[in-house]
């Protein structure tokens, strides 16, 4: 099996919750250019970031989120689900 390099994403400090909702399909909505936001924060090439890099960066936001008193999410509630399941 190949060892993945694990990558450490950054969040832009003044950067807002970016999940504005789910399409039929499961496709995520974010915010208009937070996924342009997050790679120049971090260096990255455009179009660089993979989508399960960004599930990742989402989720531990989200966990992050839960702990400090934001109310729960039910579109990342179900990514969690799927992604656990998968």
């Amino acid at each position: 099996m190949a060892h993945q390099r694990q990558l450490h994403l950054v969040i832009p400090q003044e950067q807002e919750w970016p999940v504005m909702g789910q399409e039929s399909d499961g496709t995520l909505i974010l915010q208009d250019g937070f996924i342009d936001d997050i790679e120049t924060v971090n260096g990255l090439e455009a179009g660089s970031l993979t989508d399960s890099q960004l599930l990742s960066l989402l989720l531990a936001w989200y966990h992050e989120r839960r702990r400090i008193g934001f109310p729960e999410d039910p579109v990342m509630d179900e990514m969690e689900r799927a992604h656990s399941a998968a």
